[in-house]
């Protein structure tokens, strides 16, 4: 009985760790960029666009380009930060699929 006890124990933290994650996500921000370097797009944790650094001169379908090239990027960054955040908590516990919790 113990070890179901602990096992719901440790179900417990891990859901009050991932809600705390996504309040801290909220304030992590990653840079999206693409190889021409003509524009950043900074993108929080949360995978929410929240500003735009332009780089290059040339402001026309190239730039169009880069926007949209640089916000993939940096949405990909914000969803593998989440993930990674996310398994340093679980770390190897074999939890069961409840939804919600991930």
């Amino acid at each position: 009985m113990d070890n179901m006890e602990d096992i719901v124990g440790r179900i417990k933290k891990i859901k009050e760790e991932l809600i705390k994650l996504q309040q801290d996500l909220k304030e992590m921000y990653v840079y999206g960029e693409e190889e021409k370097n003509l524009v950043k797009v900074v993108v929080s944790g949360k995978g929410e666009v929240s500003d735009l650094e332009f780089t290059g001169k040339n402001i026309n379908n190239d730039l169009k380009n880069a926007i949209i090239k640089a916000t993939n990027d940096g949405l990909r960054k914000a969803n593998k930060l989440e993930q990674n955040k996310k398994q340093e908590i679980v770390g190897n516990v074999d939890i069961p699929d409840i939804p919600g919790l991930f």
